[in-house]
């Protein structure tokens, strides 16, 4: 979050393109690269979602703050096209570099969740007085 109020702060301090306070807070409202800009401001607001649920946990029934997580998986996915798509070096050795591990990473660690909620169970274990000894098997 705060990285991103940085962001936009610095968005709107910046004299070289005047973006105002619905630039940033309204979707297409931009007058510079409106769907790029747009883009930026769903994930602003999914982020927010996300964020303030999770402040608010403690008081939120479990399946709201569990749905409402589930915004991440769009968020990063709306937050890497707002940067591709606005982003003046994004086209850049470094950030594409950057977007392609970033989007290898989480897309093997979605992989291993979806994989892990879709496996059987496993069987517990047994219990160490359960198994026979070494000293027994001979």
């Amino acid at each position: 979050m705060i990285f991103t109020e940085v962001h936009i702060v610095g968005i709107v301090a910046d004299s070289y393109v005047h973006f105002g306070v619905a630039d940033v807070l309204v979707p297409l409202a931009s007058g510079w690269h409106p769907v790029a800009v747009a883009w930026g401001v769903v994930a602003l607001w999914l982020l927010a979602a996300v964020e303030l649920t999770s402040l608010a946990r403690r008081w939120l029934p479990r399946t709201l703050w569990r749905r409402t997580h589930y915004a991440s998986f769009p968020l990063f996915v709306v937050a890497t096209v707002h940067g591709l798509s606005a982003g003046s070096d994004a086209r850049g050795p470094v950030a594409v570099g950057v977007v392609t591990a970033t989007t290898a990473v989480v897309a093997a660690l979605v992989a291993a969740r979806v994989e892990r909620r879709t496996a059987p169970p496993r069987l517990p274990a047994r219990p160490a007085a359960a198994r026979p000894s070494v000293a027994s098997r001979s």
